[in-house]
């Protein structure tokens, strides 16, 4: 008798923390599109490396688990934006960049390991949609 009713109260908490966690992830994506609006690659491409600019390493060195320090994070990629992009990393990208980072931390911290990865998944390919979108609507004109 006791089972079910563990079960019910951990699906109404997993629920709960779901709303969270995707709140979370909008806030994230938001905040990397809004940071890629600075970026400005030196070689224009159509290739999902080109339009995620240092995003892309961004996850890829956080789902990898190279960094723990979220300043060293944001100063990995605030290294990548200046080698690679036409433009310096503006105090605006720059603060965007640290919002996205201190989001992704909230996110490791609420989400079981095995979601980490999926999660991240899908927030690199909500920020390529968006990319891709805004390029493809800039294109147009």
């Amino acid at each position: 008798m006791s089972r079910p009713y563990i079960y019910i109260q951990t699906e109404k908490e997993s629920l709960a923390k779901l709303e969270e966690v995707n709140s979370i992830e909008e806030n994230v994506v938001k905040n990397l599109v809004e940071y890629l609006d600075d970026y400005q690659p030196e070689r224009i491409s159509a290739s999902k490396s080109s339009m995620m600019g240092p995003v892309g390493k961004l996850i890829s060195a956080i789902s990898a688990g190279r960094f723990e320090n979220k300043t060293a994070i944001v100063g990995f990629v605030a290294n990548i934006h200046n080698n690679v992009s036409k433009t310096p990393l503006s105090q605006n990208a720059f603060n965007r960049l640290s919002a996205a980072v201190d989001g992704l931390e909230q996110l490791r911290k609420l989400v079981p390991s095995r979601m980490w990865l999926r999660v991240l998944r899908e927030i690199d390919y909500a920020v390529f949609a968006k990319q891709y979108e805004k390029i493809s609507l800039n294109s147009k004109r």
